[in-house]
């Protein structure tokens, strides 16, 4: 069975190449018969009788069948004329049939195919005599002075055997009749040279003739009037006048005497659809009011006839540029839109001033009614006093330096070569005592940066929170472009996640910050100093030592962040490992975590004095993810508790010193009383007499003398009268 497709080329071969012989394409192939008629022009509803005739006699025609592309035509339309001939008769269907060229065969598959060359015709099927002609316009150019017209004339499979007239009658006078050429064939134009057009009616005829057929067909139309297919000359010497920021006077010259119908067109990029403005008659002028300034407008002109006019004229274009006004609104302020992180104010320099960042957002193009200039930022103080910056009209930021124990009130207003916009609404900077920015805010983002998730440490005083993102300049350092602010989380927010859609496609290249709001005052912008990988392993700590001095019984371990690496996941907690060293083993390893602390020390307690540990530390992320632990340290701890037996030699040198001075102590008082003792013993001393009442007391006689060897009963006497005492002199002083 031979393919479709595959007889398509033999056969399209066949009849394109008209004159070789059959044995040029079978030169080893035996002719067995023909089919009759050998080729056949067939239209889709049509009959067809095909005839098989054999000049074999070694062959049974009744074996044969007929095939037509790759479907076998069912033997009940087949008859048997003769032992030669078999007849088939066939309705022209897409059921058999296509359009365009067809394969019939005639073939016995018991034949020997490398034998013999098979029965073959190639008809042509096409779906009509003559395809209807539609979409015949016609146009009476008055710029080229002539008729122009189109149709379509439908797909025809043998163009070639199409033959094209088109004719022009003009108020009935006859037809003016031209060929039309076979390279167009849907297209004809005659000159003013060619026909005079009367502007009554006019009438249009398309000529068609299947030469296989030789069928014509007519297709006619008629414009009455011909006024419904002029087209106009289009307009000229188009010109602005009078331009000012906001309108504009358009001046223009028509092209003829007639009555016209004037549509002028009106477009900038702030206009998505075109302003259209219809006019009639004969205006040459008209003003644009409610422009913006400094826009470049375009004018477009064309016009077609008052009366009965369809065909426009082509467009003619103007442009020109409305002059610059001063901005229709002042630059956007937010009140959160401030950075307070450069302040110096609790530095040890002991300075009373404060680096402050303003933040802005440009003013929308459309708004800016000119190149802005520069930019005023005005700021005043709580004293009442005013003071500017300003700053270049390609910035959005500008720091200011303002006093610590002040507050502020600040207002931003944009420049541009027509004068100031009004000023911003305000926004307030607290003193410095009345500030509390938030210390940090942690960036986290997935690898696929599919969102963001920023964190930061809420406050029980803290009233709401507002997130600040912007497009980042190189150094993170800044805000290339306008700061967007989300609207206000609730107080007890301390982290949210933001999908990358709201925020841009590209994370990496936006910075991100969070502002507190506080009793009503927000704090300013404290801005991401670093971003971190969600599914990333955080870095390991730098600088991991034991500190010199540390507490009894424990060693301190101290370390520093690592550097910011952008590639890396967040530190939320530590992990420290210590173990006994013992003859070079590690025994009685403990492994706390604790959370991240700025101090950036840990204390290992409870550890056995003098006794030599290894620390080390290894750093974990919110998603778990752990660093490897860094290099050992080791370190002995100490303790200021004795011994027994320092104690029991403390005690036994305590008691001995306490005999020592015990004894000293006897000893020095038995020397003081013996001296005390021997002044208080009474001595004789002989007492001049002066006076009675001074000396002496009279009184019975002393039956005992105060003085040894003198009592009544001694033999010695005194010179004193014995009826008189003496007075003991260390009494009476």
């Amino acid at each position: 069975m031979f393919d479709r497709m595959g007889w398509e080329h033999y056969v399209l071969i066949l009849t394109l190449s008209c004159g070789c012989s059959a044995g040029f394409l079978f030169p080893s192939l035996e002719q067995i018969g023909e089919i009759k008629p050998a080729e056949q022009y067939l239209v889709f509803g049509e009959e067809i009788q095909i005839n098989c005739s054999l000049n074999q006699n070694i062959l049974d025609i009744s074996q044969f069948h007929f095939e037509i592309g790759n479907l076998a035509v069912p033997t009940n339309l087949t008859n048997v004329l003769n032992d030669k001939i078999l007849q088939c008769t066939l309705p022209v269907t897409d059921e058999y049939f296509r359009a365009g060229y067809n394969t019939i065969l005639c073939w016995n598959t018991t034949i020997d195919s490398s034998s013999y060359q098979p029965i073959s015709a190639s008809y042509l099927v096409d779906y009509a005599v003559i395809h209807n002609v539609t979409n015949l316009t016609c146009v009476i150019d008055k710029t080229s002075s002539s008729i122009q017209c189109s149709w379509i004339l439908g797909k025809y499979h043998f163009e070639p055997r199409i033959r094209v007239k088109f004719s022009v009658s003009v108020a009935g006078n006859g037809w003016v009749t031209k060929n039309v050429s076979t390279d167009t064939r849907q297209s004809c134009t005659f000159t003013s040279e060619e026909i005079v057009i009367h502007p009554l009616y006019i009438s249009f005829k398309v000529e068609v003739t299947n030469i296989m057929r030789n069928v014509t067909e007519n297709f006619i139309t008629t414009y009455n009037p011909a006024n419904k297919i002029v087209k106009p000359k289009k307009v000229q010497n188009i010109n602005a006048t009078d331009i000012s920021s906001r309108s504009a006077k358009i001046v223009w010259t028509l092209p003829t005497l007639d009555d016209l119908y004037i549509r002028l067109t009106v477009s900038s990029k702030w206009h998505q659809d075109s302003q259209i403005i219809e006019m009639y008659r004969r205006n040459t002028s008209t003003v644009l009011v409610d422009l913006k300034p400094d826009t470049r407008y375009t004018v477009s002109i064309d016009v077609k006839l008052f009366k009965h006019g369809v065909l426009y004229s082509d467009p003619t274009s103007y442009e020109f540029t409305t002059k610059t006004d001063v901005p229709d609104v002042p630059p956007a302020v937010h009140p959160a839109g401030f950075d307070l992180s450069n302040s110096l104010c609790h530095s040890l320099t002991g300075t009373d001033t404060r680096n402050i960042t303003v933040y802005w957002n440009s003013i929308p193009e459309e708004h800016k009614n000119g190149h802005i200039t520069h930019y005023s930022v005005i700021y005043t103080s709580n004293t009442g006093k005013e003071d500017q910056v300003v700053v270049n009209g390609d910035k959005l930021s500008a720091t200011m330096t303002l006093k610590c124990d002040l507050s502020y009130d600040i207002k931003v207003k944009a420049k541009n070569s027509a004068g100031y916009s009004n000023v911003s609404t305000l926004m307030k900077i607290p003193s410095d005592r009345d500030s509390d920015p938030l210390d940090d805010i942690v960036v986290e983002v997935p690898r696929d940066e599919r969102h963001v998730v920023i964190s930061w440490d809420r406050k029980k005083t803290d009233d709401a929170y507002v997130v600040a993102w912007c497009q980042k300049i190189a150094d993170n350092t800044g805000c290339n472009g306008d700061v967007t602010f989300s609207a206000e989380y609730a107080s007890g927010t301390s982290n949210v996640t933001m999908p990358r859609s709201d925020v841009g496609e590209n994370i990496h290249n936006i910075r991100f910050g969070v502002a507190r709001k506080t009793k009503q005052k927000m704090s300013g912008i404290t801005w991401e100093k670093c971003r971190y990988i969600q599914d990333l392993d955080p870095q390991a700590p730098k600088k991991f030592q034991v500190a010199s001095v540390n507490p009894d019984n424990a060693l301190t371990g101290k370390w520093s962040l690592p550097e910011c690496d952008w590639q890396s996941g967040y530190i939320q907690r530590y992990r420290m490992k210590h173990c006994e060293v013992n003859n070079g083993n590690l025994d009685n390893c403990q492994e706390p975590e604790f959370g991240r602390d700025d101090n950036m020390e840990f204390v290992v307690q409870n550890l056995k004095a003098n006794q030599n540990y290894s620390l080390q530390l290894q750093t974990i992320s919110p998603a778990s993810m752990e660093s490897p632990y860094v290099d050992p340290v080791f370190g002995v701890p100490t303790t200021s508790e004795l011994g027994s037996g320092e104690v029991i030699a403390i005690i036994i040198g305590s008691v001995f010193m306490f005999i020592l001075m015990l004894s000293a102590f006897i000893l020095v008082a038995r020397i003081a009383y013996r001296k005390v003792k021997a002044v208080t013993r009474p001595l004789p001393i002989d007492v001049p007499y002066t006076s009675k009442k001074l000396i002496y007391e009279v009184g019975p006689p002393s039956p005992v003398s105060p003085f040894p060897g003198i009592d009544g009963k001694d033999d010695r006497r005194s010179s004193v009268s014995s009826h008189e005492k003496v007075i003991n002199l260390r009494k009476a002083m």
